[in-house]
């Protein structure tokens, strides 16, 4: 009993410690976004955050969720050029794809592609499409943090990097929200966000953390969060 207690012991510890090492970053990429401009991007969802000066679609309209929709508005504002199959966008309303990303019309009605609207699948697009018309991609890098001071530390220094531009998202046990960065920070109240599906313009980056932190659970390891960001440029 006694020896198999110390196995157990050895196992915790190598899973806390391999935790530990998780927590500063998962997959990184660092590749310059060649033709995005973060700024202008910034621009147009803190124009459109609240208002809707441009007209976009709202997805809310066809009974969704608008938050990534609004994203991919801001991302296409900042220079993303759409990427559509070849012969256009198809028929259907919907999309279900990873492989293309647009907005477009068939007629008069609406079409896009599920990597235009869905978190998880805009995600998955600008990790291996993302800027297929150029040299250049977006950076996709999920970081998982502690529930804890430790965790809290590590999210600081995550959300310092941030530019005007940037996609941040959670993705987990449900929960799932994409929003944009517009403003620049040191911290957690300093560095802002614009969003839908509750309008919000240059909101603290705490309350996408905040939810995150409470609601979103990794499978096996309940003590920890994830938070994904898109990083459009170097």
């Amino acid at each position: 009993m006694k020896e198999q207690g110390t196995r157990n012991i050895g196992r915790r510890i190598g899973i806390i410690l391999l935790a530990l090492t998780l927590s500063i970053c998962i997959s990184p990429v660092s590749v310059h976004a060649a033709g995005y401009d973060g700024e202008e991007a910034a621009r147009a969802a803190r124009y459109n955050a609240e208002l809707r000066r441009d007209g976009w679609l709202d997805m809310r309209s066809y009974g969704g969720y608008d938050c990534t929709n609004f994203v991919s508005h801001c991302l296409r504002a900042g220079g993303l050029v759409q990427h559509l199959p070849g012969g256009g966008a198809p028929k259907k309303k919907a999309y279900t794809t990873t492989d293309y990303w647009y907005l477009a019309k068939k007629g008069t009605a609406d079409a896009w592609s599920t990597s235009w609207s869905v978190v998880s699948d805009l995600r998955e697009y600008m990790n291996g499409f993302g800027f297929s018309d150029s040299n250049g991609k977006a950076s996709v890098t999920a970081y998982l943090f502690q529930k804890n001071a430790s965790g809290d530390k590590h999210f600081r220094q995550v959300i310092s990097t941030l530019k005007l531009g940037d996609i941040v998202q959670y993705d987990d046990n449900g929960n799932r929200h994409s929003v944009i960065i517009t403003r620049e920070g040191t911290n957690e109240r300093a560095v802002k966000y614009s969003a839908h599906n509750t309008d919000r313009m240059n909101a603290p980056i705490e309350n996408v953390w905040s939810v995150a932190k409470d609601r979103c659970t990794v499978p096996g390891m309940p003590g920890f969060y994830r938070i994904y960001v898109i990083s459009m440029r170097q």
